[in-house]
């Protein structure tokens, strides 16, 4: 049976219970990679959804009107890599969309797969028997998926419910924490208005909310090998949006938190944004001894300066004062493996090849070894 850790929780890095909106920066930053079609002009106006960069059948879109000015380096998901720089009108001005639909579940099979995948909305598997949606945030002090479905639950249980219907799923689970008591009590009580999403209440331990774990968690061997979708309610959100009013998706919820600053927020903010820009104009620093972690304090990697670009898979940002540690040698106590969701013992590297990456065996080793994880890993 896997084991998994009630992680102790520090309350000084919990998220203020409100959405915080930046939506205005001076400069937007879209990664270009090689070999993508850039399409647009240098002092080239453009429109907010305008498409900027074509790679393949990929498109890359502005999430707001201004001028392109060029191309500078930044941070994208760890590593250096050139950006096309938009300077912000703050007009705001959209280009022509598609109009928006009233009835998402009128839409069929592949109009919908063609939306989702050109704007942006999610880029994984939507076929299978049966549907796995997750509302539980991965990391400790995360906020982002809970504060979704507290924001938005009536839109998420419609595009639930209308994707049941569209895909032909024949279960489907609705995972949230059970002490996430605010949108339990909301669910409970409107759960019971769409009859085919079956709500699940899991204990807040690490590592439930890892798609692998917790599909095994809720679905039957037997269903698994029938093909399971999973989504989170991020991407629900995303494909709500992306359906109902066929925008692309250009801005997404961030929890920045960290011991070294002022306050923690979860912050509404457009993809492409600096991470330099959202923390001069909403946070404090308060200890300038400090390192970066992107996507969570066990299983996250760590970046070397604030001009990182937040990109659509970037969920928590921490601002964490440095620890000073010396590691000692392996004592043997066998907690890294005993511990482990999968089995994996990074001592002798046996399993290593199912490593989920999740950090636990880190966290868990009192000689304070870093058992897996590097550097933009």
């Amino acid at each position: 049976m896997t084991k998994y850790i009630k992680i102790k929780e520090d309350n000084n890095i919990k998220c203020n219970k409100q959405i915080k909106e930046f939506l205005d920066p001076d400069y937007i930053y879209l990664p270009y990679e090689d070999g993508s079609i850039i399409n647009v002009k240098g002092n080239e106006e453009i429109n907010k959804n305008a498409i900027v960069l074509i790679n393949n059948d990929i498109f890359t879109y502005s999430p707001i009107s201004g001028t392109v000015i060029g191309m500078t380096d930044n941070i994208v998901n760890g590593k250096k890599q050139k950006t096309i720089v938009i300077e912000n009108n703050f007009k705001e001005k959209v280009a022509k969309t598609l109009g928006s639909k009233k009835d998402i579940s009128s839409l069929d099979k592949a109009t919908i797969l063609k939306d989702i995948k050109e704007l942006r909305a999610y880029n994984g598997n939507l076929k299978g028997n049966t549907m796995v949606i997750n509302g539980i945030d991965y990391e400790p002090y995360e906020e982002t998926y809970s504060y979704l479905i507290s924001e938005h639950t009536d839109q998420i249980l419609e595009c639930i419910d209308a994707l049941i219907n569209i895909l032909q799923v024949r279960k489907c689970f609705f995972a949230i924490k059970d002490n996430d008591s605010n949108n339990v009590e909301t669910l409970i009580n409107q759960i019971g208005t769409y009859p085919n999403i079956e709500l699940k209440l899991k204990k807040d331990v690490y590592p439930i909310g890892h798609k692998d774990l917790l599909i095994k968690d809720l679905v039957l061997e037997s269903k698994i090998k029938k093909g399971v979708i999973y989504l989170t309610v991020e991407d629900v959100f995303n494909i709500y949006n992306v359906l109902k009013r066929k925008y692309p998706i250009t801005e997404k919820l961030v929890t920045i938190t960290g011991n070294a600053i002022s306050k923690s927020k979860v912050v509404n903010v457009k993809i492409g944004t600096r991470l330099a820009d959202i923390i001069n104009e909403e946070f404090k620093i308060i200890n300038e001894d400090y390192h970066i972690i992107i996507n969570g304090l066990l299983s996250g990697y760590e970046v070397e300066d604030l001009n990182t670009i937040i990109t659509s898979n970037i969920h928590s940002v921490f601002i964490q004062t440095k620890e000073k540690y010396r590691e000692n040698k392996c004592i043997n106590c066998g907690l890294c493996h005993t511990y482990c969701p999968v089995k994996a013992d990074p001592r002798s590297k046996y399993n290593m090849a199912k490593c989920l990456k999740c950090g636990l065996c880190n966290y868990m080793c009192p000689s304070k070894i870093k058992l897996v994880g590097d550097k933009n890993e």
